[in-house]
């Protein structure tokens, strides 16, 4: 019997097109060398943004999960606030409406560590990545799985899903109103002693 030839590839340069091509060719089964001037990689002081095509390419590769979690909102005396902490698809209108949270929130949280006498910057940025971090990681998931609903190609599929929010829709008119409460429904951290001139409304 003869043996599986196995495939080979050298791709040239570990960039971030390089790295990618290598993990996608070493998930189609092909052994691949990645050729690197560079001794290490290490952070040079600059960064990208990476828009959702990107991600949606990064999701075929099984990577776009991890790089839209990050594992935290801040780093010393920097913090990341809307979509450079939490980049989603608009499928559930909450890139703004997360942005305002994340805002909203740390200066709460940094007029509580203050008014408390505590140590502003450090202590309240992470204070902020606790808070932010579980819920619009919760809601960036549920923006993809949306998105991947909605731009379905197979033909079944769009029916199956078109057939299925048409019978809820009309059996059920306030399920899909209700799966967004938990989103709709937040409210500003509790604020003892810290007062920006006005109070939400309930």
């Amino acid at each position: 019997m003869a043996q599986a030839q196995v495939k080979r590839a050298v791709v040239i340069g570990g960039g971030i097109g390089g790295l990618a091509a290598a993990a996608a060719l070493h998930r189609r089964g092909t052994r691949v060398t990645v050729l690197e001037r560079s001794g290490s990689l290490e952070p040079v002081g600059s960064a990208i943004s990476l828009a959702p095509n990107a991600l949606r390419a990064l999701d075929v590769i099984g990577l776009g999960d991890d790089i839209r979690a990050l594992s935290a909102y801040h780093h010393g005396r920097v913090a990341l606030v809307g979509d450079a902490a939490h980049a989603m698809p608009p499928t559930l209108g909450q890139g703004g409406n997360q942005a305002v949270e994340d805002a909203v929130t740390l200066a709460l949280l940094h007029a509580r560590m203050r008014s408390r006498g505590g140590t502003p910057i450090a202590g309240d940025l992470a204070a902020y990545t606790a808070d932010r971090l579980p819920r619009t990681t919760g809601i960036a998931r549920r923006a993809v799985q949306a998105a991947r609903l909605n731009l379905m190609t197979n033909r079944a599929g769009i029916a199956v899903r078109d057939t299925a929010i048409s019978v809820l829709s009309r059996t059920v008119p306030t399920l899909l109103l209700r799966s967004f409460d938990e989103v709709a429904s937040w409210r500003p951290p509790t604020s003892d002693a810290v007062s920006f001139g006005a109070e939400p409304r309930q």
